[in-house]
This record gives structure tokens, sequence and C-alpha cells, in this order.
């Protein structure tokens, strides 16, 4: 008898992994919950309402360990989801001897290489990592305006232009954002994670707006690092007085769609999902 399929959810921080946790739930699909200790869990108390009975911590410091938890609980497919700060993983742990010898096959310290070396291992344990999205196809918004301010023409300019070039540095794994102002790339997003680049943006920006704009990697693997925007970017974007978010269409998430709008909205700041131009 085949043995029965059991959804493990790598949780770092954010609200992806609450949400899917309650759509593959709401379908009836066994899963675990394995929270990344080295991240801050803000929604620790919600895992604890909802899901005390399916949810542990782990540690990526312990990869040996991580891999076992994952054999004992069953696990045959596993979706990455949340926050996990590449800060973290480098800085600070102690490693266990699995995750010294997967760490030194790595090139590059670059994101895609990490998740790529850690989905080797999954897979010659027996465990399929799945496509992010699997489960979380209403984040995604098709193209279209979505809030009550429209983007201007020379809005529409800046974001052919911070679209095009946040593809291009996702090209390099470098970042997924792009900020821009009259055809100026006032800031890129690097380690320092999107609120961050756009607190830096605005110091350049000086209160006359700027488009944010963000687009998965041209290359992207869609089993992990998937651009997302939450509530978190609006408030980031609102203090630095930046006035549009521009996202791909289709590839970005969107954490609760209904409330980001209706916020968006509040804060007088323009949505639009647009396609990622291929040239300028």
């Amino acid at each position: 008898m085949a043995k029965k399929a059991v959804l493990g959810i790598l949780a770092g921080a954010g609200e992806l992994p609450l949400i899917c946790a309650r759509e593959v739930l709401r379908r009836n699909i066994p899963v675990r919950i394995f929270l990344v200790a080295e991240e801050e869990i803000r929604q620790q108390l919600a895992y604890q309402k909802e899901f005390a009975n399916i949810t542990e911590k782990v540690s990526l410091g312990k990869f040996g360990a991580l891999l076992k938890t994952f054999q004992k609980h069953g696990i045959t497919d596993l979706v990455l989801l949340g926050k996990v700060r590449k800060e973290h993983i480098f800085r600070g742990l102690r490693y266990d001897w699995k995750a010294l010898s997967v760490m030194a096959t790595m090139r590059t310290f670059n994101d895609d290489e990490f998740f790529r070396v850690m989905l080797r291992e999954f897979q010659k344990i027996g465990i399929t990592v799945i496509p992010q999205a699997r489960y979380l196809q209403s984040l995604l918004l098709p193209e279209g305006n979505y809030t009550r301010k429209k983007p201007s023409k020379k809005d529409e300019e800046d974001i052919h232009y911070g679209l095009y070039y946040a593809r291009k540095i996702g090209e390099l794994d470098i970042g997924q954002t792009v900020i821009v102002r009259n055809k100026a790339v006032l800031a890129i997003e690097a380690i320092e994670g999107t609120d961050a680049c756009i607190e830096r943006a605005g110091q350049y920006s000086h209160g006359k707006g700027g488009i944010v704009c963000k687009a998965e990697k041209k290359f992207q693997d869609p089993r992990f690092d998937m651009p997302t925007v939450g509530i978190s970017t609006l408030l980031s974007m609102y203090k630095a007085r930046l006035h549009v978010l521009a996202i791909e269409s289709n590839k970005t998430f969107v954490v609760n769609p209904p409330e980001f709008i209706q916020k968006a909205n509040e804060l007088s700041i323009i949505v639009a999902a647009r396609r990622a131009p291929r040239k300028l």
C-alpha cells in the first residue's frame, strides 16, 4: 500500500505560511508546519491557536535533524513559504555536520544557490518541493489597476522602465525590487529587503513620489522566493512618500488582497499590476 501523502510547510516570517495552511486544511490535505527557528515569527500566537497540534520549530543550522524530522512525520511534499533572511542563516548559527557538508557544496551564497542545494537534499530523501503558488493562486493579481487612483501617463512610463530593470537585477540574483522616478533608479533591493530599500529611496525622492516596481526573476524557480508584497510594503511607501506600487501581474503574491487594496486606498497609494517588459 502506498504511503499517505503528507504536506510539509517550511515556514519563515510573514503571513504566507498561515494562509497556505488554512487553504490546505480547507481541502482536507494532511499537513505539518515547521517554523524556522532562526526567524522571528510574528504570527506565533496564530500558530499556537490554530495549528498547535501540527506545528513545531526547526533550525536550518541543524539540517541533519531537519531532514530526520521530515522523515519522522512522513513528509512527501514540501512547500517553502515566508521570509528567511540570509543574514540569519550565515551568521551566528551553530551548524551540525550535515549543514556544514551541504554548505561546502555551494558555489556562491546567493539566495538561489542556497535554495537549490536545500532542494537537492530534500529530493534525496524522497520529498518533492512544490511550487509556492500551488495553494496560493488567490494571491496573484491579473493585469489591471486596483485602486481608486490610477497611474498617470508619466507614471506608466516609469512603471515600464522600473519593471524592466526589476527583471534585470533578478537575472543577477540581487533582488526583485527597483524604485524609480523620472526614469532614474533611486534604489535597488539587495540583502536588506524591500522595506529597507523603500526607506532608502525615500531619502532621495525628497517627498516628490516614486514608483516601487517588483517583478519575478527571469529564471524564477516557482518553488521559492516568489515576489511578495503586503501591508508593511504600503506602510513603508507611505512613510517614504512613494506613490505607486507596480507589481508583475500573475507573478507576485499580494498578502490578503482585499485588505491590501483597502489599505492602499486609505493611504492614497496607487496599485497596478502589469506584464514586465522584455525590452525598453
